[in-house]
């Protein structure tokens, strides 16, 4: 630990000269007509700058995962989109590759998007360093068996530069042959904490990156704070559905029942948002002002029953004249929570 302890510190002081050289540069960019070389070396300095500023990054990200304090942003993350931006990004900085992409769309993971995205550009990175010159590279994302999926295939060309032979599975965990960098590692550590992993092919052969999709995402890691929903369904089955549905989604949820009324559990928990009935209304509106009245200052969101009823119902104005933070239908209602809870995390 004190060798880990001083890493971290060695990290801090680096961060007040590497700010005094960035905004010397820019100082410097400013002067009207530099020299030719003036400009390249400035243009070089800044680089490197930038690099050294990314791997200080990197390094006190690594430190925090492994002595278990990285705070991760667990919010619905639209993956293909993520992986697409990230595959885009590697074409075009790499030109003498041949891409294409095979993106499933609306694939969703529970994922912190910055440290997410960070590691899929490093291990994308992987399978380029593992394919050869010229070689094309072909990205598949897609879903099966509750997993989204990630593969890197390559396929050599001939002496015409047509394409030959059968694709070849790129190793996303390749090492080349060097030492992990601190990307490398912080992939790593970031995949492992949202429940993924590296698995083999069926021929042994290469590798495929596996994450558990938005309905089969696991709690985070126990040191890490979940968000707290009370679900305060009058009906016991929409009840039941809904705390199974955000179990699932990793929220920590407070059930309220006949023995446990849902205004003693809020006051004695204070989730983070409040999962009401709109129906009946006079429920709704007792639950939402009393809540309000003794301090509470936490999403609370009333929903539509999942079946009809002859009951008077909340509707979107009613909902918010209450007290209620906003009115979502049955179907709609996941959503509009994890639209909710991402936004007060900003």
């Amino acid at each position: 630990m004190p060798q880990w302890l001083s890493m971290a510190g060695v990290g801090h002081e680096l961060r007040t000269p590497l700010g005094a050289l960035s905004a010397a540069l820019e100082v410097i960019a400013l002067t009207p007509h530099p020299m030719h070389i003036q400009s390249e070396a400035c243009a070089v300095a800044a680089r490197q700058t930038r690099h050294l500023s990314s791997l200080l990054e990197d390094l006190q990200d690594v430190l925090a995962a492994r002595e278990g304090r990285m705070e991760l942003r667990r919010v619905a993350v639209d993956f293909s989109e993520l992986a697409r931006q990230a595959w885009e990004a590697l074409v075009n900085s790499n030109g003498g590759y041949d891409c294409t992409q095979q993106i499933a769309p609306g694939l969703r993971v529970m994922a912190d998007p910055r440290l997410m995205r960070r590691a899929i550009d490093q291990l994308l990175c992987r399978a380029c360093k593992a394919g050869a010159p010229g070689m094309r590279m072909d990205l598949t994302v897609s879903t099966q068996g509750g997993e989204v999926r990630v593969e890197v295939h390559g396929l050599p060309r001939d002496d015409m530069g047509r394409p030959s032979g059968t694709a070849c599975p790129l190793n996303l965990h390749v090492r080349i042959g060097a030492p992990a960098t601190l990307a490398d590692l912080l992939a790593d550590h970031v995949i492992q904490l949202h429940g993924g992993r590296i698995a083999p092919l069926a021929d042994e052969e290469g590798r495929y990156l596996a994450l558990p999709c938005l309905a089969e995402a696991p709690p985070p890691p126990a040191r890490l704070r979940r968000q707290k929903v009370l679900v305060a369904l009058h009906d016991g089955q929409d009840r039941q559905a809904a705390g199974q549905t955000l179990e699932r989604q990793g929220y920590l949820v407070l059930e309220g029942t006949a023995m446990q009324p849902a205004l003693d559990l809020l006051l004695q928990n204070v989730p983070d948002l409040v999962l009401a009935s709109a129906q009946p209304a006079a429920a709704a509106r007792h639950l939402a002002t009393a809540a309000r009245e003794a301090g509470y200052a936490g999403c609370m969101v009333a929903v539509a029953p999942a079946m009809h009823s002859e009951q008077e119902a909340l509707d979107t104005a009613g909902a918010r004249r209450a007290g209620f933070d906003a009115w979502a239908a049955w179907s709609d209602w996941p959503q509009v929570v994890t639209d909710m809870l991402e936004s007060r995390s900003d």
